[in-house]
């Protein structure tokens, strides 16, 4: 999946973590979850940005090493 939104924020900017949580927010914009028996979708969108900025920030750390 290509989260467009978090590529435009994240464009030109300093790589921090303020960077990061901020992202984390525009991951909302890029995905379309549904509700089901499993969890809402409310649910769903509030891990995919806390997925994201664990992801990232892990990603960030291995690259900085």
């Amino acid at each position: 999946m290509r989260a467009r939104n978090v590529e435009g924020g994240l464009e030109g900017r300093r790589i921090d973590a303020l960077a990061a949580s901020e992202c984390a927010a525009l991951v909302d914009k890029d995905i379309s979850p549904i509700d089901d028996i499993r969890c809402t979708e409310l649910y769903r969108r509030e891990a995919a940005a806390v997925l994201f900025k664990d992801a990232f920030q892990t990603a960030w750390e291995r690259a900085r090493c």
